[in-house]
């Protein structure tokens, strides 16, 4: 990625990079990497027809950090874009439907809601459910 031209237009390289990245950390649960590089990947230039996905993501780091109102913002950013998406209008509605399901889970009082406690370097989902 740091190798990656950001020059003469060549920013969409860096930009998918630092998505696909981005998508790594989020499965390592680095919530606070995955975000950064969603911010960058967006600062670059990440192509409307896919930056549904990078503000789903970065709903779903949000919420999994406690950060319930932000990611709130996130899920609608990836709705308000979900008419540019590259995909199929039948694959639009059921993305919009997880969406739009994702904001009703922490709608009003999320004291229950799991979040990821940090220890150390690493993030462990903590569900006051038992």
């Amino acid at each position: 990625i740091l190798a990656g031209p950001i020059e003469n237009e060549a920013e969409k390289e860096v930009s998918l990079g630092l998505g696909n990245r981005s998508v790594v950390f989020f499965n390592l649960h680095e919530y606070e990497n995955c975000l950064q590089d969603i911010e960058g990947a967006l600062a670059f230039g990440y192509p409307e027809e896919l930056q549904y996905k990078v503000f789903e993501r970065q709903g779903r780091c949000l919420q999994a950090l406690g950060k319930f109102g932000e990611a709130r913002q996130s899920y609608g950013r990836a709705l308000g874009v979900m008419d540019k998406a590259k995909a199929t209008e039948e694959k639009k509605v059921e993305i919009k439907a997880d969406l739009e399901k994702s904001i009703k889970e922490i709608q009003g009082d999320c004291e229950n809601q799991p979040i990821a406690l940090q220890n150390k370097k690493c993030y462990k989902i903590l569900s006051p459910h038992k």
